[in-house]
Formats: C-alpha cells, structure tokens, sequence
C-alpha cells in the first residue's frame, strides 16, 4: 500500500514538473509573441514616419513645381510688346545667351574622362544643330508681329484656354495635343506661334532663375521649318536627336556614366537614341520639369519617307509620358514630363484618338473674335511693365 502511494507521489510530482514545463515554455512564447508585437509596432511606426516625411517632400516638390508654373502661365500670357524691347535693345532673341551654365564637375572619372568628355563624346554621335534650333524658334516667334488678325484670336483662344492652363499647372506628367483645324497645312500655322512663345517664356525663366536652381527647361522641334524631302536628315531620328542634344546642354551637372555605359551608338538609330534620352530623364532631380514641344507632328506623319518611324517616335513619345506619370504617382520619383504636340491642321493616328479628352484640345474652325493680340489683357507684370516703359 505504500509503494502505491509513493509510486502515485512520483506520478504527481513528474506531472508537477512537466505541468511547470508547460507553463514556462508557454510564458516563453507569450514574452516572445509580445517583443515581436512591439518590433512589429516600431517597424509600422517607422515606416508610417517614413511616408509621411516621403508625402510631405513630395507635396513640397509639387507645391514649388506649382508655383513655377503659375509663374510659366503668367509670362506666357504677358505683352508681346517684350518682343519689342528686346527688338529695340538690339538684342534678338536667342537661348544661347539666356540657359543657366550649370557647373560642369571636372572630377576625374574612370579611364581618367570627366563629364565634360562624356558630354563631348555623346553630343558627337547626334545629328544636332543647336543654332538652326534657335534660328526656328526665333523665325516662329517673330511671325507674331505679321500675323493676321483671325490668326491672333486663334492663337488669344489657346493662350486663355483652361486646356492649355490646367496641361501647364499639372504636377505630373501629361500630354497635351493642340489639333489647330486650319482649312489647309500650314508650316507655321499660329500653334507654330504658341509652341515658340512657350519655349521664349520658359528660357525667359531661366534667365531670371539663380545659377544651380534651374529645374525647367524647354525641348523643342519644329517640323515645319524641316520637310524637305531631299534632306536625309529630316527624320523622326533627327527629331530627338536635337531633344536630346538640348536636355544634356540644359543639364549640364548630371552625371552622364550611365549614358556612356549604353555603349557606342549611332545618331540616325532611332531606337538607340531614345533609349539614351530615356536614360538621362532618369539622371534628373525629381523636381526638374522638363517641357518637351513638337510643333507639326504630321509633316513627318504623313510623309512618305519619314512615317513609319515618325509613328513609332509619336507611340514612344506618348508612352514615356505616361510611364513618368505612373512613375511620380507610384513613389513621388522621377522628373515631370510635359509632352505638347501640335497639328496646324488634325491629327489622324488612333494613339491620339485612344487619349482622354482631357489630353486633345480641337480648336473651333471659327473662333469668339477677340481683337487678337491688341485687345487681349495680358496679364503678367513683366508685361505691364513693358508696356509701361514703351
């Protein structure tokens, strides 16, 4: 009888030990389930800081970006007279004198090259001119002084346009096609007009921005001032050959390794070169704005010689833009992308069809007549004080 007690004793003991056991190991788990709640809690704290601070530098990227904006608009819509004074003052119009010279870094890079020779050794491969580009500008922006009345309340219908304003104002990028629905082709049609005072305006901006802050720039290429046909280099290659060519001279602080490690290219492969302009979007600060202006898309569209790749630059061209938007909502990176194409008469292609009305702006055939230029109220300061000392 007292084995079996103390065998019952054993028994109870053992399964007082194995019940601690338990009881240990379930006090082990609880103590390790709460250190791991609390790192869980410190990672979700760290990280809903880490988005805050990332949406409070974004809207305060974007909010700067809108300022310079409003800022674009306002100039865009000041007294031609500025065209006048700079007349006067013998001082023609041209970009060369007003783009900020960006430090160039002359640290030495591998093989010994600095950016100075990568910037030397790309722009060589490309087929650019950059003082006809400012010669077509120039010539675009001076058909202002002689154009006809009916021509003047076209272009005061899209200067005042809220199309116009809101593709200007937006923090993204965005597209914006201008169909000018004239009766007949034109190689400066009155948005030739407008794409001109848009690049004068933004390179005026420039000029007026402090060495190093500069972060808008104007891309620009007028079809209708190259459509000889003769001309082999009156291509869509040759169009963004020149965009390129003025992104780099507009960027001169970027570091352009990434560019040369593309390998070498030639300037007229048109995949090639979109593929280096694609790149060097990517080597810009995220609050740069980049404008890129194609007046008279369909010159090249409808050429026999030229359409096929001028098709496949207006897809590419459309596509970037929307990959820099998904780009900046997504994670706020990525510099903004403003794509404007312009038709004296309409484009034709579906890619333009398949576009959100928001993105395609048509102009009425007839236009409110508003006194053109003349009577319109301009509304920039910079204007008025022009006027003020004409």
């Amino acid at each position: 009888m007292q084995g079996r007690v103390e065998r019952m004793l054993e028994v109870k003991n053992s399964n007082d030990h194995g019940l601690h056991q338990d009881v240990s190991l379930v006090q082990r788990f609880m103590l390790t389930t709460r250190e791991e709640q609390t790192r869980a809690q410190q990672f979700l704290q760290e990280d809903a800081q880490f988005l805050k601070e990332n949406m409070a530098s974004i809207q305060k990227t974007q909010e700067t970006q809108l300022s310079i904006m409003d800022e674009v608009l306002e100039v865009l819509k000041s007294s031609p007279l500025l065209l006048d004074a700079a007349t006067a003052m013998n001082q023609p119009f041209n970009t060369a004198h007003i783009l900020v010279q960006c430090y160039t870094r002359q640290k030495s890079t591998k093989q010994g090259y600095t950016q100075a020779d990568f910037r030397r050794v790309i722009l060589s491969r490309l087929n650019s001119n950059r003082k006809r580009m400012q010669f077509d500008v120039q010539e675009n922006y001076n058909q202002g002084t002689v154009m006809l009345l009916i021509q003047q309340d076209r272009c005061v219908y899209v200067l005042t346009s809220e199309d116009l304003a809101s593709w200007i104002r937006c923090p993204t990028s965005r597209v914006l096609v201008i169909n000018g629905n004239m009766n007949t082709t034109q190689f400066r049609s009155p948005l030739s007009f407008i794409s001109a005072r848009l690049v004068y305006t933004l390179d005026l901006l420039r000029e007026r921005t402090p060495p190093g802050q500069n972060q808008v720039a104007a891309l620009h290429f007028f079809c209708g001032e190259h459509t000889n046909q003769d001309n082999a280099s009156n291509s869509a290659a040759f169009i963004i050959q020149n965009l390129l060519a003025q992104l780099l001279d507009a960027f001169r602080d970027i570091d352009l390794i990434g560019l040369i490690s593309l390998g070498d290219f030639q300037g007229d492969d048109l995949d090639a070169v979109c593929q280096r302009f694609k790149c060097a979007l990517k080597l810009l600060p995220a609050t740069a704005v980049i404008f890129c202006i194609t007046d008279n898309l369909p010159f090249y569209l409808v050429d026999e010689k030229a359409s096929g790749d001028a098709v496949i630059l207006l897809r590419w061209l459309l596509r970037l833009t929307r990959r820099q938007r998904k780009s900046q909502e997504a994670s706020g990176s990525g510099c903004t992308f403003k794509l404007l194409l312009t038709a004296a008469v309409q484009f034709m292609e579906p890619e333009i069809s398949a576009l959100g009305h928001e993105d395609v702006m048509t102009i009425p055939v007839t236009v409110p007549q508003t006194g053109g230029f003349t009577d319109m109220k301009w509304e920039a300061s910079v204007g008025k004080d022009v006027e003020k000392g004409a």
